[in-house]
């Protein structure tokens, strides 16, 4: 599917800068869970991750056994989403504009490798306790109010992302802090196994 839409479009609502404006009537999770061109390489969102590792062939962090889904929306329905919700008045939402097509992060991982060609190895870490299980919208408004769901497949959007992290200078992106969250995890299950330990002596 070509798109229209203005690269100054997709990057306002890829980098965030509009998610203030919009989460009071759009679901803040659809927008946390939105990919595409305009995507900020480092942002910490695990599509971005998952790609740009893999393009650089890195190794693919994936926590616990990567069961846990996710689902996600291309950019440019996205914005298709959102310009129906603003040129509506049957309902001032908030409405979930997103994806209800679940992957596992296993799944994902292993398609950004496949799609970029990538050498890139998937390694295990400790899943952080607060990782939530599943996440999938309820489109149901969406498709009631705004006559609208998401056309783009995710198969078919990650081409685009990974064209686009390719296109970029990583170089001129800073990288963020290391992610310790699964550390975190590590240090609580040990002081658990410290503390029955101490109340069986």
């Amino acid at each position: 599917m070509q798109s229209n839409l203005p690269g100054h479009a997709r990057r306002s609502v890829c980098s965030g800068s509009q998610a203030a404006t919009l989460t009071s009537a759009v679901s803040a999770d659809s927008l946390v869970r939105r990919y595409g061109p305009g995507m900020h390489p480092y942002d910490g969102r695990v599509t971005s991750n998952f790609l740009v590792q893999a393009i650089n062939n890195e190794d693919i962090t994936v926590y616990g056994e990567g069961n846990q889904t996710r689902s996600f929306c291309y950019v440019d329905d996205l914005i298709d989403g959102l310009i129906r919700l603003m040129n509506q008045e049957e309902t001032i939402g908030p409405v979930n504009i997103g994806n209800p097509t679940e992957f596992t992060i296993k799944q994902l991982a292993e398609l950004a490798i496949k799609t970029t060609g990538s050498k890139s190895k998937i390694i295990y870490q400790p899943l952080p306790g607060d990782d939530p299980k599943q996440r999938r919208p309820d489109i149901s408004k969406a498709k009631k109010f705004l006559k609208w769901e998401p056309k783009i497949p995710l198969e078919e959007g990650i081409v685009k992302a990974a064209e686009y992290f390719r296109s970029l200078d990583l170089s001129r992106f800073k990288k963020p802090t290391k992610h310790t969250a699964h550390k975190n995890t590590l240090d609580l299950e040990d002081e658990k196994a410290k503390a029955n330990k101490r109340q069986k002596h």
